[in-house]
């Protein structure tokens, strides 16, 4: 982003959410404005990139299968981070924990690691690690 910026330091001290859109959340959601588990209206965060001026920074969590055409189809640059499966299991099982029970049951590391090595813990969200590399590859 401090490229983007021209190398302007004060500009990327802003929050990340206000300088990269988040194409799983509405900007709304972030600002405080909705509720994004209760009335985020659908499709309302790609609707508010297609608003944006260029150049636009994305930052995503989705697999490739659900981002624009224009990723796919190579139109535009790409920096895929991957990282290693371990940090994305224990990120994943605090961050859903963090919603507490009225979003799900207690997810162990035990739960975690079957859902997202094996797939059978029913708590990825796409899949498993392997598979949603894959997609970006």
């Amino acid at each position: 982003d401090l490229v983007r910026n021209n190398g302007e330091a004060e500009a990327i001290k802003a929050p990340i959410h206000k300088r990269v859109h988040w194409p799983e959340i509405a900007d709304r959601a972030w600002q405080g404005e909705l509720d994004c588990f209760k009335n985020e209206p659908k499709g309302q965060s790609f609707h508010e990139l297609e608003r944006m001026q260029s150049p636009r920074l994305l930052a995503s969590h989705l697999p490739a299968k659900f981002m624009p055409d224009d990723v796919i189809k190579g139109k535009c640059k790409t920096i895929l981070v991957i990282r290693n499966p371990k940090s994305v299991m224990v990120s994943l099982m605090f961050m859903l924990n963090g919603f507490g029970p009225k979003f799900t049951d207690h997810i162990t590391v035990d739960i975690m690691m079957n859902s997202l090595m094996t797939d059978t813990g029913s708590k990825a969200l796409e899949g498993t690690w392997f598979q949603h590399v894959e997609f970006w590859m």
